[in-house]
């Protein structure tokens, strides 16, 4: 497979996922790009600096619940701030791997990365710095595509914890744009209920807004694409 191949390829496994998650695993199972491929992570970067995991599948090279920085030593950090591919020695779930970090740069300003983590047995051919510089620009499209432009802009880090149901609900209804009127009348709760458990939705998401909090649920796949699906229909 000639390199603008792979590069096509990338783009093509980009376009068609619906999600953060599912990116992450069309690029795992891929034929052509996933060889040896163990798991991939996807990280937005916030304005203050910090790596906020918004999509992954298989193996995990960060843990998604610990909070990653540009302030740090770590892999995607040096990959960042390089703005190069970097291709790097690593450990994860006691087994050594190889860690394929692709920051995604829109023109000389980094926006996230993307980690492939693949058996260090299994001999990859490297993109070009041509080949990989197409991918970052590409793959920095693809994430404000997902609505992170903004997400984590001045937002608190997220707190612990999984969307009740009912939250889920509330959300459900931000999504498909109604007021908190009419979502406390569909769910026979109070206004005053619906604004408190937005808050506890934000801080849950660590978003700090409706937009953000629908963003985020549509990026990383918290709320199913036949929501968005049946919106722009």
């Amino acid at each position: 497979m000639i390199e603008i191949q792979r590069v096509a390829r990338l783009t093509q496994l980009l376009a068609a996922a619906a999600n953060a998650n599912d990116y992450c695993r069309r690029l795992t199972h891929d034929p052509e790009l996933g060889a040896g491929m163990l798991g991939t992570q996807l990280f937005a970067l916030s304005n203050r600096g910090m790596l906020h995991c918004i999509g992954s599948y298989g193996l995990e090279a960060f843990d998604p619940s610990k909070q990653l920085s540009l302030f740090e030593d770590n892999s995607v950090a040096d990959a960042i701030n390089s703005q190069k591919l970097t291709v790097t020695d690593h450990e994860a779930s006691d087994r050594a791997v190889t860690l394929w970090v692709l920051p995604f740069m829109k023109g000389d300003v980094p926006v996230g990365a993307s980690i492939s983590i693949t058996d260090s047995k299994v001999e990859i051919k490297r993109f070009s710095d041509d080949a990989a510089t197409i991918s970052s620009n590409t793959g920095a499209i693809y994430l404000e595509s997902l609505g992170l432009k903004n997400l984590f802009r001045e937002t608190p880090q997220a707190d612990d914890g999984e969307l009740t149901e009912r939250q889920y609900e509330i959300l459900l209804g931000m999504a498909k744009g109604e007021t908190n009127a009419q979502i406390a009348h569909q769910l026979i709760l109070s206004e005053s209920s619906i604004k408190q458990e937005s808050v506890r939705i934000f801080r849950v998401l660590g978003v700090g807004s409706r937009q953000q909090a629908v963003a985020k649920a549509k990026a990383t796949g918290l709320l199913p694409a036949s929501v968005f699906k049946e919106l722009f229909n």
